[in-house]
């Protein structure tokens, strides 16, 4: 998601919040569970970390998500399940076949 004005991406948090808030019959967002709220606030206090300090490598947005919600095998957050790694042993036959083919 990108701001329509200034075309950059948006914040973690700023996303979770759209994401995990509806709006009530009084025109105020309102948080879907209290578990969503606990998280926004981390993601909040995260990127303000990563925003006031003097960081020399200030962490992605896909890192901030994963430090707050955990690597889950995979999934990845915000992309869902996708191409499971290749085992060792298909890595390996992978590499083999091209060597003998080049002799």
């Amino acid at each position: 998601m990108r701001d329509p004005l200034i075309g950059e991406k948006e914040t973690p948090d700023f996303i979770w919040e759209i994401q995990h808030t509806r709006t009530n019959v009084n025109r105020e967002r309102v948080w879907l569970d209290p578990q969503s709220k606990e998280i926004h606030g981390q993601l909040h206090q995260l990127i303000i970390e990563q925003h006031s300090e003097e960081v020399e490598n200030p962490m992605t947005s896909d890192k901030i998500l994963s430090s707050v919600l955990r690597v889950r095998s995979g999934y990845v957050r915000g992309k869902g399940h996708g191409k499971k790694p290749l085992k060792k042993s298909q890595m390996q036959q992978a590499n083999i076949e091209p060597a003998c083919l080049q002799r």
